[in-house]
């Protein structure tokens, strides 16, 4: 699992200690990287946790069957992070431009569940499989498939093939 914008590592020390695996982080902001690291060390997880501090390119996608999203790009808008405001706007849709493309890249079967999204739209392919509302919020989990035939309705409006034959599940919880 990857998880995109980490902050201090709980998702990932949360998962490995309750689902096992490896699970990855990767955070701009130095000093939640190392509050991440603290973390997972201090839960003695550092076997199957790492964190990572850069750009979110730091990190190859391709080797993740899964990518976390919550809210990745907020600290742009803000964040105490060192943008100026006249370039923050341009900054993020050049972000969700970025993550857009790298999730188009992604092999079929990946999963990406998105919190409250990215700010963006994910690519041709996923399919919206599940949708959990937690609060005020949509916790989301799409799978890559492969992209369906596209054809144009008189209207110009792009529909696939097969219709819309996307199986979505909502429920509601009222826990985080």
């Amino acid at each position: 699992m990857l998880d995109i914008g980490c902050g201090a590592g709980k998702l990932c020390c949360i998962g490995a200690a309750s689902r096992g695996g490896t699970w990855h982080g990767v955070d701009r902001d130095p000093a939640l990287v190392q509050a991440a690291i603290a973390a997972a060390t201090l839960l003695d997880l550092q076997a199957s946790t790492t964190f990572t501090t850069g750009e979110m390119e730091v990190v190859d996608w391709s080797s993740f069957d899964s990518l976390y999203f919550y809210n990745p790009f907020a600290a742009i808008l803000f964040g105490p992070a060192p943008f100026p405001k006249s370039v923050r706007w341009t900054m993020l849709t050049e972000q969700i431009a970025r993550t857009e493309a790298h999730l188009a890249e992604l092999a079929i079967g990946t999963r990406v569940v998105t919190y409250e999204g990215f700010g963006g739209d994910m690519p041709d392919g996923y399919v919206l499989t599940q949708v959990e509302l937690i609060r005020d919020g949509q916790l989301a989990l799409w799978v890559k498939q492969r992209s369906r035939r596209r054809v144009r309705s008189s209207s110009g409006s792009g529909q696939t093939a097969a219709g819309a034959g996307q199986r979505v599940t909502c429920s509601a919880s009222s826990t985080s």
